[in-house]
This record gives structure tokens, sequence and C-alpha cells, in this order.
């Protein structure tokens, strides 16, 4: 369900509208004179901005239904299923203490929808479905893990599939270096099959020379590597040796 606005607070000061990342608040003018908003059900992915921002807590979450409880996979400051705040894990800034990814292996996060163009759980099984074929293991502590089990086991409808729309998903795995050339084909396929974007991130340990293995073999692949990256620095006592 779509947030609730409370007509007698609301001040009509419209913070609410030139924030929503989607659009799915609108003023309706009587007389020339602006009334309260209201809110487009099957526009809003209940990321939480217009709660968060409104300077007379005027607007307040309403009781989701389901299938819409999956949206609120949208607001990043609420816990998800693992107890992990936020969109994802904290990936590869804490491994020097988690060991999530060794030497051999790459870490794969696709970041579905960003930025404001958001994506259906529809699209993100396509992109999960083309990942696990290529070898790749999900992530278990992502914050979203609940859902995407829900997605691989086909515990949603393909309705409830279409009708859930979020701002963004990030999916999480990691396989070995050498099966890298596999799982880039099979996102290179999958993003002609989904009405959306993706971006993709590559995480991997550097080698001992300091040279980073994964970048010569993305090079090959005909991928163009951005010079943008997250880097830990191995300062940590690791949980988990290589």
């Amino acid at each position: 369900m779509p947030p609730i606005v409370d007509t007698d607070k609301c001040v009509g000061c419209g913070l609410c509208f030139h924030a929503c990342p989607v659009s799915a608040i609108v003023f309706n003018s009587e007389k020339g004179v602006r009334s309260s908003p209201s809110v487009i059900s099957e526009l809003c992915i209940e990321c939480g901005v217009c709660i968060r921002i409104c300077p007379v807590k005027a607007i307040s979450r309403a009781e989701p239904q389901y299938p819409h409880t999956y949206r609120l996979l949208s607001d990043p400051a609420l816990p998800k299923v693992t107890g992990i705040p936020g969109r994802g894990t904290d990936e590869v800034k804490t491994n020097d203490v988690t060991g999530r990814y060794r030497r051999g292996e790459v870490g794969i996060v696709i970041d579905v929808g960003r930025p404001n163009v958001t994506t259906t759980l529809a699209d993100v099984l396509k992109i999960v479905k083309v990942l696990e074929s290529a070898g790749v293991e999900l992530e278990k502590e992502n914050p979203q893990s609940r859902v995407l089990e829900d997605l691989t086991l086909g515990r949603l409808s393909p309705q409830d599939l279409s009708k859930v729309r979020l701002m963004s998903m990030v999916i999480e795995g990691k396989t070995k270096i050498e099966n890298l050339p596999k799982v880039i084909e099979a996102l290179r396929n999958v993003e002609r099959e989904v009405d959306t974007v993706f971006c993709v991130g590559i995480i991997c340990r550097i080698s001992e020379d300091l040279s980073i293995p994964c970048y010569e073999a993305l090079k090959e692949l005909g991928v163009r590597v951005m010079p943008f990256a997250k880097v830990n620095l191995g300062l940590g006592r690791p949980l988990v040796m290589d």
C-alpha cells in the first residue's frame, strides 16, 4: 500500500512532490489553491523518501499487503530479513575480516534498476537464473536473501513478479575466476531480455605482485573496466584464511 497522507497535518509545501524519485505524488489545485498530495499506487515503490522528507510528519507508512510487501526493499533505511540494513552487504570493504572472497575467486555484484529506473521482481529473477546457470553462488548474507530464495524456488506467481516494482535490488555472489567468461556472456545475453538497467561490479583479491587478476581477464572479454573501485587494505584480523 502507498503511504498515507494526513490532510489535517499537511501544509502543502510540495517537498514530497519534488523528492519522489518516481513521480508518484501529485497535487490537485482547486480554484488556485493547492490541496494535499495524493499518491499514485501503481507508481509508488514505497522507498520512504516522502516520509523522511516531510517537515510536519504528515506522511506515514501504510500496512503493506502481499505481494507489495516486497516493495519495502526499496527503502534502504529498513533492516531486511537478514538484519542487515541497506541494499547489500559490505562486499569487499570488510573482506579482511569476513574472508568472503578468497584468492582464485571473483565476487559478482549486480545493481539492478539504478539510478531511478526501477525494476520488477520478474526482471530480477531473469538475472538470478542466468547467474546461477553460469555457476555463481548467491550470497546468503545479502539483505534480500529471503526474497531471492523465494524467486529461485518459485514461491511467487508470474503475476506477482510483474506487479512488484522496486527502486533497485542488489544481487551478490561469487564464482571461480576461470568461470568469469561464462558469467559475462550470460549477463550480456540477459540484458536484452530485461526492461531495466543494471551495472556489474567485479571483486577480486590483489595478487602478491600487486596485479589485479580479473583485470586482464575482463579486457580479453572486451569489457571496458570503469575506474571506480572500493579498496580493502587488509588491515583487519582475518576470520577466514586463504
